[in-house]
């Protein structure tokens, strides 16, 4: 009964996928799509900050190692707002 109700909480909500272009692995994303409702990609911080703002997903998974800023530093100007 708990996981039922997990995945409908799951299901109803937005995640950003953040991840270098040469590291993007489609079994991962097809199993995000599994779970939540609707899942954006970028491969930037600075593309992922123009979705967080647009579309403010609930979840955010991100690589550490991103071109021109980490991950955890995004993460970190994420949370200041």
């Amino acid at each position: 009964m708990y996981n039922r109700q997990l995945k409908d909480v799951l299901k109803s909500l937005n995640v950003l996928y953040i991840t270098k272009k040469n590291n993007r692995c489609q079994k991962t994303l097809n199993t995000l799509n599994l779970f939540f409702h609707k899942t954006f990609e970028a491969t930037n911080s600075e593309e992922a900050s123009h979705i967080y703002v647009k579309l403010r997903p609930a979840v955010i998974i991100t690589d550490i190692d991103l071109p021109k800023q980490s991950g955890i530093d995004f993460i970190k100007e994420i949370r200041k707002t």
